[in-house]
């Protein structure tokens, strides 16, 4: 192996490991509600009250972190076009995930307060996809 394989070997784990852990860890999430607010985009509850709008959310965060799950499990496959696939697969999803919370953050562009903080989540949110592409190639 030379060292570009392995330094993509390295980044496969540690991104698989980073989506396992993250799609394993809602179940040991103290607030429920705190899993709404920042795993699902308020775009993607839609405009429905109470107990449906939370049980759509609650369904739509386990979708996302089963996905997760699997994604990351797949990024360690031996098969290359599995890992392909898988890549191209989670870097959708981070991708989709991103664009939602961009547009539900864009109204606290105004509070300098929040500008950092939003920058670094949009440029945390750009690179995780291109770090997932360059582990798979």
């Amino acid at each position: 192996m030379d060292a570009i394989a392995i330094a993509q070997l390295v980044l496969r784990v540690l991104l698989a490991a980073a989506f396992v852990a993250f799609g394993l860890s809602h179940r040991w999430w103290r607030v429920q509600k705190t899993l709404i607010e920042t795993v699902i985009p308020s775009a993607l509850i839609g405009a429905a009250d109470g107990a449906a709008a939370s049980r759509r959310a609650m369904a739509i965060a386990n979708g996302l972190l089963a996905a997760s799950v699997i994604g990351g499990l797949a990024l360690l496959a031996p098969w290359e076009l599995v890992r392909l696939s898988a890549g191209i697969a989670l870097a959708a999803l981070v991708l989709t995930v991103a664009v939602v919370r961009f547009l539900d953050s864009r109204a606290f562009w105004s509070e300098p307060a929040f500008r950092g903080e939003l920058v670094l989540d949009w440029t945390v949110s750009a690179a995780v996809p291109a770090l997932i592409v360059i582990s798979v190639l």
